[in-house]
């Protein structure tokens, strides 16, 4: 007899030895045989699916394949019902059945030990709420970690989104326009911005003015897709870029097409991909003689009001900026007399609306005929911006962008305009 063996059969607990896949008893002791009411040799020879049949022997054999299959095991529970003393009604126990390997070396290496221990239903209950608390307490502590991790990160997402946002006012207010709309020789210039939010200067409206070198002036006003850093970082790229391509360029169309081949060449890989589009409008206007050139890359179409109340609306048309690097974009011409108003806009403006209904470029050019006769350029935009955003409910949902001109060769003493590179 091997130690093992021996072991079992002195043991005051219920123990057995099974062999092979099926887990056929080879040894079983006394206190085996008696707990399950059987004598020996019912029970050795015989698998034990046979041996101890009844409730719950599947989850007794999946325990015994798992440790068989090389798994650590555990423990099942399975009920049994004593038998019921004269006048009171059966008892429910279980049967804690645990299994392991027999050691390396014995005669029946690929067997398994059985031990069974004979537990009260209210010990049961109190070893099973032990292991549901042990499993729970560590659930929460898992939990806790995981939290921890969440509220760091969303700490410092919220770190760097502050420093994002801080930065990218800092570029756009570099392109505020804080200077008199007499800035230009004859030539009266205003812009208005409204970020759609509330809480920062930061959208993705592009707007400038600056006089070229053969004297006449440029004026743009586009929209840069996205929000927030990349889009002011964006914005403050493509406003450079102009005025430099101003330098070898006076004609919109070629300046517009340069652009287009800049952004389609530096920024339409993997990453960018539709997210460097842009929609532009670009004007230069001559403050002496009138003359008007625009180009338009998908923008919302110029509007002219003449000095009569006549009412216009500038043709000119062109695909959006980063799609086509071989995208023409013709030059428009017309005549701004004295008097005229010239508007440049984005669709934060027209396409303000009520329900279905729209602002338009109608109303705009309605509300801007009201007030024609205003002197100053501010009280003009203003009156507009008040009427969208009451048309709209009393706010803007996308950012807003208006520049006005209006040719006034009676204008006298202008200034110099500050805005930074002026004669870039």
């Amino acid at each position: 007899m091997n130690a093992t063996q021996s072991m079992i059969e002195h043991s005051p607990l219920a123990m057995a030895t099974t062999e092979g896949p099926s887990h056929v008893l080879r040894s079983v002791n006394p206190a085996f045989c008696s707990l399950h009411g059987k004598q020996p040799d019912e029970m050795i020879g015989h698998p034990v699916a046979l041996a101890i049949s009844g409730a719950g022997v599947e989850s007794v054999l999946v325990l015994l394949d798992r440790v068989y299959d090389g798994d650590h095991g555990g423990a099942v529970h399975r009920p049994h019902y004593t038998d019921p003393i004269l006048g009171s009604a059966p008892s429910l126990k279980y049967h804690s059945y645990m299994a392991w390997k027999l050691p390396p070396g014995e005669s029946n290496s690929q067997g398994l030990v059985i031990q069974v221990t004979e537990i009260a239903e209210s010990s049961l209950a109190t070893e099973l709420f032990e292991l549901a608390t042990t499993e729970i307490r560590e659930l929460n502590d898992d939990m806790r970690q995981v939290n921890e991790q969440l509220i760091i990160s969303a700490l410092e997402q919220h770190a760097a989104a502050d420093r994002n946002r801080a930065i990218a006012e800092a570029l756009q207010y570099s392109m505020l326009w804080e200077h008199s709309e007499k800035s230009f020789h004859d030539l009266r210039v205003a812009v208005f911005y409204e970020p759609a939010m509330d809480d920062a200067l930061v959208g993705g409206d592009l707007f400038d003015a600056f006089r070229l070198h053969n004297g006449s002036v440029m004026l743009i006003v586009g929209d840069v897709t996205g929000k927030g850093l990349r889009a002011a970082a964006r914005t403050v790229e493509i406003r450079f870029a102009l005025r430099a391509f101003s330098q070898d360029y006076i004609d919109p169309g070629d300046m517009v097409r340069r652009l287009n081949e800049f952004i389609c060449d530096f920024h339409f890989d993997a990453d960018d991909l539709g997210n460097a589009l842009v929609v532009l409008s670009l004007i230069v206007i001559d403050p002496v003689t009138g003359e008007v050139q625009a180009a338009s890359a998908g923008a919302e179409p110029p509007m002219v009001l003449r000095a009569s109340g006549a009412m216009e609306e500038v043709t000119v048309s062109g695909l959006i900026l980063g799609i086509d690097h071989n995208a023409a974009y013709p030059t428009t011409k017309l005549l701004l007399n004295d008097g005229d108003l010239l508007m440049m806009t984005t669709d934060g403006i027209t396409e303000t609306r009520r329900g279905m209904d729209f602002f338009g470029s109608e109303r705009l050019l309605q509300t801007a005929k009201n007030v024609l006769e205003e002197v100053n350029l501010m009280g003009v935009g203003t009156s507009i911006l008040d009427a969208a955003r009451a048309h709209g409910g009393g706010r803007f949902m996308d950012d807003v962008c208006l520049l006005l001109a209006r040719r006034d060769r009676i204008m006298s003493n202008p200034v110099q305009l500050q805005f930074y590179d002026d004669a870039v």
